[in-house]
């Protein structure tokens, strides 16, 4: 029994325009991972050996072809990952990729709750949680984490929604908006931003919320799948 060997690719939400466009290591549900300054994890640097354990899963992934047996080890790397450094973000979102794409979403999610607790006040970790609970049926827990992604991103954003150093946290706004059924307030902002930008692949990236609806938007970004 084999999975598609597509690359793994991590999941952040956030733009920092000025460092867009950085792939991490085996990447999972969007294009490119793009981060702002915002959050623990986002401002950690991680400890080397969990870096090293890392880059050694993300090799061994490149060379399985599929293979569980292989894919297995792989999770193991990862896992001496994490437990070398807890705040390690990619290493979280690496194993939660490889778990929903051996079809444990269970065992995903259930990585994803241990992620939180670990970085609770982080944005892309609550992100990756309220697709996960959405994806998995928990639609009440879903709610709580994208609730309380939208107060940071408000608190952040406070009076100056106009400065352009915000700009990747109010695309964040737009979209946690229509994550929580406010698709009107949400496609408004992303329009908004979408009219204004010179940028051909960050208009493209807009352009795909602004298009979507929320199930599309859930299905889309599941890490992994």
């Amino acid at each position: 029994q084999q999975i598609p060997n597509d690359k793994m690719y991590n999941l952040h939400l956030n733009l920092n325009f000025e460092n867009c466009m950085r792939y991490y290591f085996f990447l999972l549900v969007f294009i490119f991972s793009c981060t702002n300054s915002f959050g623990q994890a986002s401002r950690h640097k991680p400890d080397p050996a969990a870096k090293t354990f890392l880059d050694s899963a993300t090799a061994r992934y490149n060379r399985s072809g599929g293979d569980l047996v292989l894919l297995k080890e792989v999770g193991e790397l990862v896992d001496k990952s994490i437990k070398k450094d807890s705040l390690f973000m990619d290493a979280w979102v690496n194993k939660i990729t490889l778990q929903n794409q051996m079809g444990q979403k269970e065992a995903a999610l259930k990585t994803t709750r241990r992620m939180v607790k670990v970085l609770p006040n982080e944005v892309d970790a609550l992100y990756i949680s309220g697709i996960m609970e959405y994806y998995t049926g928990h639609k009440k827990e879903a709610l709580v984490s994208l609730n309380k992604l939208l107060k940071i991103d408000n608190n952040i954003l406070g009076k100056n929604e106009n400065d352009p150093k915000l700009k990747g946290v109010l695309i964040n706004k737009g979209i946690v908006l229509i994550l929580l059924d406010r698709q009107g307030e949400g496609r408004m902002i992303l329009e908004r931003i979408f009219d204004a930008e010179q940028d051909p692949y960050v208009k493209s990236y807009i352009g795909f919320y602004v298009n979507s609806t929320k199930e599309q938007i859930i299905e889309d970004r599941v890490p992994g799948k």
